[in-house]
């Protein structure tokens, strides 16, 4: 008969097979959607709970980036820019996650405002938004840089261009770097509504971008809390992640994430967008009603 370990890891697979399929679609792993996955369902609150899904990124995320590599739809200067910020944040919330918030009874706060905080983001840029985004934006084909410099990026994708400031880009990365770090994500969630919300670039252009800096950004976050966890020794909350956990996420986020990949130039992206706001909402609520 299976055992609870093996019950438990099959439902980390499925969970993040299904929550990767509808987040890939807007350009994150979904990694934010399973740190309440593993606080409410599988009992876990620990530091080793935002270490576990840094290392769930590192193993779903190249699955759809690859996918929109395939596509050419990696926009590689903004990738860059969006992983040199992110870096040094993820470290910094490494370690406000170990020092300040070990307790599960401050860390649920924590995710749930955060994850309100995003609805709300989302939602404000759909309402403001006077035109909706079709499927056909989807169909623009390749990505083409016309200017690259320290202060702008401008592109072509299809038979628009757009343009973005890349310093605001790079503190903003920075930034949210930090709140990653300590949430257990490598702040594609966190870029992706900036970058759709407040630079207003369309999600098609900017998913793989995002995906490929939170590979990077979780890389760093799951080196920092093994880093942490051999300096602390055998001190409890445990710090290093679970790796039979992270890896049947991982692989569940690997195929969700690709299949999501492929479906997403089929889709409206105001549905993904309140797709993603509902879902922010709704745990992030729970969270804070509970408390």
């Amino acid at each position: 008969m299976p055992t609870p370990d093996l019950f438990m890891h099959i439902l980390a697979f499925l969970a993040a097979l299904l929550l990767s399929l509808v987040s890939s679609t807007a350009g994150v792993t979904g990694a934010f959607l399973l740190v309440p996955f593993q606080v409410s369902v599988l009992g876990l609150g620990t530091p080793s709970v935002s270490a576990t899904n840094h290392l769930y990124n590192v193993f779903a995320a190249p699955g759809a980036f690859s996918a929109y590599h395939g596509q050419r739809r990696i926009l590689w200067p903004l990738a860059a820019v969006l992983a040199v910020g992110t870096l040094p944040g993820i470290l910094a919330g490494v370690y406000l996650r170990v020092r300040y918030l070990p307790d599960p009874r401050l860390f649920r706060p924590f995710v749930g405002s955060v994850l309100v905080l995003l609805g709300l983001v989302v939602v404000a840029r759909a309402w403001a938004r006077r035109k909706g985004t079709g499927r056909g934006e989807g169909e623009g084909g390749g990505l083409r840089v016309i200017e690259m410099s320290w202060r702008r990026l401008r592109y072509r994708f299809g038979e628009g261009t757009h343009s973005l400031g890349l310093p605001g880009a790079w503190l903003f990365s920075l930034v949210i770097g930090v709140v990653g770090g300590a949430y257990g994500v490598g702040g594609g969630v966190f870029t992706s509504a900036y970058l759709i919300g407040a630079c207003g670039l369309p999600v098609y252009t900017t998913a793989g971008a995002t995906l490929l800096a939170t590979f990077a950004a979780s890389c760093a976050g799951v080196a920092g809390f093994m880093l942490a966890a051999w300096t602390g020794g055998a001190t409890a909350p445990p710090i290093a992640p679970d790796w039979s956990l992270a890896l049947a996420m991982g692989l569940g986020g690997l195929v969700g994430g690709r299949a999501g990949a492929r479906v997403q130039r089929y889709l409206p992206a105001r549905l993904i967008s309140a797709v993603l706001a509902l879902l922010m909402l709704v745990l992030g609520a729970s969270y804070i009603v509970r408390l």
